[in-house]
């Protein structure tokens, strides 16, 4: 593939007066309501036509010594959490926070958002074929809850009450904070599968090949050098409207690199595809090489407005 290269820049978008949610719902928005109406058919910035396999070379910084992204624990392999796992709700890049379903095929949110209602999608699969249940969504939050990263320890207590009020269902219901964001950080909550999951073992970093709902499968690594990604064959979310046109490589390939450096010359001479750059400096100067000016390189601005 031709590498391409990104300009980033922080942006800011002004936001809409509140309307609150009370009945079943696609989606939630922070403020206002979800861009994208019940029934849409892809994601805007999503091309359902776009071509399927292929590989992406990628490149990090540093080192990983564990495949579990939720504990305080080790240094997780990158791509792990976004590739491996899904949550109830998925985020639309196109807006600041709103969050349409995944493995939530719909929610029920309050006027006063004190609680929030996921129904969960029949459809939902972790890659070892076993289906996506209201178990495996308590369970994710009692453990996360105690035994997961800090933010999320802090995020997860606001709840008071945890209960299935009826199958294929889970209501969550917050204390009295007032915090309009809660429902919404529940929904982007990682769901783990309970029958694969070791409450006694799941602080400690490690090595074994997590299982999980999306797109991807760990199919290799070397410790602290490199992590590959397979497209599941059998993904049970490939056609839902928030995944449509998205997750299109057979394989994501990363490689650490000890510094920048180091991995600036790897994508001159073509050993990684994709680059974000974040060096206004480097942006600026330090793209003037041979393969910038024959094509092989592209680069992009992202545009902010």
């Amino acid at each position: 593939m031709t590498p391409v290269i990104f300009f980033s820049a922080v942006f800011a978008v002004l936001l809409s007066p509140p309307t609150l949610a009370a009945d079943p719902a696609h989606g939630i928005a922070m403020h206002g309501q979800p861009a994208l109406a019940a029934g849409f058919p892809h994601l805007p910035y999503a091309n359902p036509q776009a071509p399927k396999g292929g590989v992406i070379k990628l490149g990090q910084i540093g080192s990983f010594d564990s495949l579990n992204p939720f504990i305080v624990q080790g240094v997780a392999a990158y791509g792990i959490r976004e590739n491996i796992y899904e949550s109830l709700l998925g985020r639309s890049a196109d807006e600041p926070f709103s969050l349409y379903g995944l493995l939530a095929r719909s929610i029920e949110v309050p006027e006063d958002r004190g609680s929030i209602t996921f129904h969960l999608d029949p459809d939902a699969r972790f890659s070892d074929g076993r289906p996506v249940t209201a178990d495996d969504v308590l369970f994710s939050w009692a453990l996360l809850k105690d035994k997961g990263q800090p933010y999320m320890r802090s995020h997860y207590r606001t709840v008071t009450k945890a209960e299935q009020p009826a199958p294929g269902s889970v209501r969550f219901t917050f204390d009295d904070s007032g915090n309009r964001e809660a429902p919404l950080l529940l929904g982007l909550m990682p769901i783990l599968p309970k029958h694969r999951t070791n409450p006694e073992t799941f602080e400690r970093s490690t090595f074994e090949k997590p299982v999980g709902s999306g797109p991807y499968l760990v199919d290799r690594f070397e410790p602290g050098r490199n992590i590959v990604y397979a497209l599941n064959p059998v993904w049970w979310g490939r056609d839902k409207p928030i995944n449509r046109g998205r997750y299109n490589f057979g394989e994501i390939r990363t490689e650490y690199f000890r510094d920048q450096t180091t991995l600036f010359e790897a994508f001159k001479v073509g050993d990684i595809d994709l680059r974000f750059e974040d060096d206004a400096g480097r942006w600026a100067e330090g793209y003037a090489f041979p393969a910038v000016a024959d094509g092989r390189i592209r680069r992009s601005e992202i545009p902010t407005s």
